[in-house]
């Protein structure tokens, strides 16, 4: 039997890999702190109290204890007006006395007269004094102040979230298996012999 090669082919096509990573993505948000400031209102009162002054002046001149300028100018006007009083009275007096025409004992007259007319004398009784005391009054006062108070918040610290993507989201291709032709050549028998084909008539 004659020897023939074999033509082998073996071929092989491209293989792609994909591989998709999905992203994953943590927020985490931070708490401030929180501070609170309170400053109350403060009341301040400030109070001065009235007063009054007594002027006992003139309640005590009515009661007879005037003061001691006053009482002098008193009794000095009093005795001048009782001079004068005596004198008019003194000359009156004489002036009867001297009426001879009246006839009669003048002097037992004027007596008598006298007498009666000191019995003639009203008494007059009132309440001492008079008059109330004078009030001067300086008035008082109360002030009232406020303070006006303070309520404030303050924040410490971070506030705004923080995110974080871990892993990124991505897509890798890559070529898994590599194209190829691979062609051989193997030797073979025929299972005719040479040159069979070509005597024979067909």
């Amino acid at each position: 039997m004659a020897g023939m090669p074999n033509i082998i082919i073996d071929q092989q096509y491209s293989s792609l890999g994909i591989e998709i990573t999905q992203a994953q993505m943590r927020i985490t948000t931070p708490k401030p702190q929180m501070q609170v400031i309170n400053e109350p209102p403060e009341m301040t009162v400030k109070t001065h109290t009235p007063k009054f002054k007594l002027n006992w002046k003139k309640v005590r001149s009515e009661s007879g204890m005037k003061p001691p300028l006053d009482l002098a100018r008193s009794i000095g006007s009093t005795g001048m007006q009782k001079a004068d009083d005596g004198t008019k009275q003194t000359v009156q007096d004489g002036d009867f006395l001297k009426k001879t025409e009246i006839g009669g004992n003048r002097i037992a007259q004027l007596s008598r007269r006298k007498t009666i007319e000191t019995a003639q004398k009203e008494i007059n009784i009132g309440l001492m004094p008079k008059t109330s005391p004078e009030v001067e009054w300086e008035p008082g006062f109360v002030d009232v102040v406020w303070s006006r108070g303070n309520f404030k918040i303050e924040w410490s610290g971070e506030y705004m979230p923080n995110i974080i993507v871990d892993p990124m989201f991505s897509i890798e291709i890559y070529l898994r298996e590599k194209p190829y032709i691979k062609i051989t050549v193997e030797d073979g028998l025929s299972p005719y012999d040479s040159g069979v084909i070509v005597d024979k008539r067909l």
